[in-house]
């Protein structure tokens, strides 16, 4: 008997599996992976199955990730407030898709039989952001790869959301607060929002660090829920490497600075953004935040200095 398997069905059942939650999906035909083609040619019908597929899987992800948390958009001049239950927020969301994410999540599903590495790249932004949620992976992309194509802000904005920040690495957004310019008004409110549950947390690592006590992950999910507002919690991974977090930590600092002085200055999009902008640096708890980063990485420096004193004078007594 003769058997007619066609690759792009199994490709969309692979897709569903992924984003019912299998991590990895167990396909009946994958023993036949070797005989597919390398790259999958999609027919009329398969596009638009693919379509009617991701617009609404985007649509309901953007809208439990951010739930009622507000947005800043420049409304004929002047600045609103608009979350995911108003009309006006989706008015201004485009988003641009192609069969490129059907492609790399072709040659994702053939990794079982292949070695090579899907060209996760070659997409546009809004592929990027279906690949990402297929794979409940949001570290394959740059913010430098989203400003270079032209991201729209709420790809942007939703990878800053779900993207993890390791305390001992620079902030995975920091490259949007090097280049303030392009950051859209939305994001801008939203990257405050993200640094002050950010400092939050490397506030008390450092703290603890002085205090020779281990902060709880708890802890960290308790003080990113308190600062980043409605909306997904700061995925904060602590370290033990309190003096490169230290170091993160305070070249972030001068580029929130820098930025907020852009933002609120030549580079205001509205005639009231450095108003908002001001007042969530305030209520958002990040300009209190920075203030006790400079006073416990002090107070980091003193002590290790004074430890490095008594070591010494154990030594060469």
């Amino acid at each position: 008997m003769k058997l007619e398997i066609f690759p792009e069905d199994i490709l969309l059942e692979y897709v569903q599996k992924l984003l019912d939650g299998e991590e990895k999906p167990r396909l009946k035909m994958s023993r036949y992976f070797d005989s597919f083609p390398e790259s999958l040619e999609p027919s009329e019908e398969f596009v638009v199955s693919w379509q009617n597929m991701i617009e609404p899987v985007v649509k309901k992800f953007i809208a439990d990730t951010f739930s009622l948390h507000q947005f800043l958009f420049d409304s004929d001049g002047y600045v609103k407030k608009f979350c995911a239950t108003d009309a006006e927020f989706w008015q201004n969301i485009e988003l641009s898709f192609s069969h490129r994410s059907a492609q790399r999540l072709y040659e994702h599903m053939l990794m079982a039989n292949s070695s090579d590495e899907p060209l996760y790249l070659i997409a546009l932004p809004a592929d990027a952001l279906f690949i990402s949620i297929a794979l409940a992976d949001f570290e394959q992309y740059s913010y430098a790869w989203f400003a270079k194509n032209k991201a729209s802000w709420i790809v942007s904005a939703l990878f800053i959301a779900w993207q993890p920040v390791k305390a001992d690495l620079p902030a995975p957004w920091q490259s949007c607060f090097k280049d303030p310019g392009s950051v859209d008004l939305p994001v801008r409110a939203y990257l405050l929002e993200r640094a002050s549950a950010y400092y939050s947390c490397i506030n008390h690592l450092v703290r603890r660090s002085i205090e020779r006590n281990k902060p709880a992950d708890s802890d960290f999910y308790r003080l990113a829920s308190e600062r980043s507002g409605a909306g997904l919690p700061l995925n904060f991974v602590a370290s033990g490497n309190i003096d490169k977090v230290c170091l993160n930590g305070r070249a972030l600092a001068n580029l929130i600075r820098e930025a907020m002085n852009y933002w609120t200055q030549d580079g205001m999009i509205a005639i009231d953004d450095d108003r908002f902008l001001n007042g969530i640096f305030n209520e958002s708890g990040l300009a209190r935040e920075l203030i006790e980063f400079e006073t416990v990485i002090k107070e980091f420096s003193e002590n290790k200095s004074l430890e490095e004193r008594v070591d010494e004078s154990i030594i060469f007594n």
